[in-house]
């Protein structure tokens, strides 16, 4: 079973600055570009889409999502909180 802080090292905004993100996504940009052979006014969305390539921010997400998943086991639903039946009974909170 892996901690929060094993994980936390890819996928935590604070470990890795906002900065180095933009810088990797415009890196991604310019690869997409000499790929495709785009032009410098081009989107690059598509491109993202026709090569199957996640840009950073999907990583980051698909990295959390992932986390989130593999260690359930660190989240309580609020229905084992309160007996109360609610909306949000199936919703998952943290317990650290």
């Amino acid at each position: 079973m892996s901690t929060y802080s094993d994980s936390a090292n890819i996928s935590n905004p604070s470990v890795n600055s906002c900065s180095d993100s933009v810088n990797v996504f415009i890196i991604q940009k310019r690869a997409i570009r000499i790929l495709l052979r785009l032009g410098p006014w081009i989107s690059c969305r598509e491109g993202f889409k026709k090569l199957d390539i996640l840009t950073v921010s999907c990583l980051y997400i698909y990295a959390l999502m992932l986390f989130a998943v593999k260690d359930i086991n660190i989240y309580r639903t609020n229905s084992s909180v309160h007996g109360m039946n609610t909306r949000q009974q199936i919703n998952y909170i943290c317990l650290w």
